[in-house]
This record gives structure tokens, sequence and C-alpha cells, in this order.
């Protein structure tokens, strides 16, 4: 429920477990960002308000580190993240290929990035996605994109 919920959201695992019901304001989520003192606004949908409304609004269940390694367990087991993935890393003037699965990349953030990555293959402005995101920088926005998802040549359309 909480990696459905952050999917939907975008939201960082601090700010979806401090979200309360007076945070709820029109069908929207309306809160600070712990990070970054920006204020979202994030429609909520059906099930979103369903996981809301079964922990009474209150989605505070683990720790970050507890959560990750739940995630992490869940992904394993589930049988569906077995593939391998290559992440590029730079080191220096070096670039690093580290091969993993995909199930030891599930982390909460994983959830924030899936949502940005949806959004955009909805064709949703990036505009509207900084703003429930709470991305300031159409730069930050774009780097984000680069690291975990293929450009497609976003960043490339961003910068003509």
């Amino acid at each position: 429920d909480l990696f459905l919920f952050g999917c939907m959201t975008s939201l960082r695992y601090s700010d979806l477990i401090s979200v309360r019901e007076h945070h709820i304001i029109n069908g929207n989520i309306v809160k600070q960002s712990e990070k970054t003192d920006i204020e979202q606004i994030i429609p909520l949908t059906k099930l979103s308000k369903e996981i809301l409304e079964r922990y009474d609004y209150n989605l505070q269940l683990y720790t970050t580190q507890s959560y990750n390694r739940l995630l992490k367990r869940m992904g394993k087991e589930s049988g569906i993240f077995e593939s391998e993935v290559v992440l590029v890393e730079q080191r220096g003037n070096q670039k690093l290929e580290i091969r993993k699965r995909k199930w030891e990349c599930l982390e909460s953030h994983t959830a924030r990035r899936t949502f940005i990555t949806r959004a955009i293959t909805k064709g949703i402005p990036l505009n509207v996605i900084m703003g429930i995101t709470g991305h300031t920088r159409i730069e930050t926005l774009t780097r984000y994109m680069d690291k975990y998802t293929p450009t497609n040549g976003y960043r490339e359309l961003l910068e003509e």
C-alpha cells in the first residue's frame, strides 16, 4: 500500500509518512515538503484516498531502512524483478557499470521515480509534474529522469 501510494503521489518517504487528514483539501494533498519546504498540491485518486482511509490517515508504519528492506524482500520473493539492470555511475573521470537484479534496486524513492516516469509517458506537462513533485528547476527534474530512466530524448527536447 505504501509503495502504491508513493507511485500515485510522488511523495518522498519522509512526506508520505507525515500525511494526515488535515492535509486533504478538496481532494488534494496540500502540504509543505519536509525536504524543501515547498508547498505541494497532489491530486488524490480513488485508490490513494482508500489507502489513506485504510490506515486512518497515518502511513507511518516503518522506518525508511526497514521499509527499504521490506521492498527488496517483497521484490525478490515476487519473482517479477529478477531481470538484470546495468547502472552507470560516474566516479571521477571513469564510468562504472554495475549489474544488479531489479529487486536489489527497489527502495522508497523508486515510487517517486515511477510517478515521474509514468507522468511523462502519459504526456502530463512538465510544469504540472514539477508542481506535484515540488521540483523548482526543470534541470533538476531532467537529471532525475536521466539517472534512472532511458532519456528517450527528454533532455535534448527540453534543451532545444
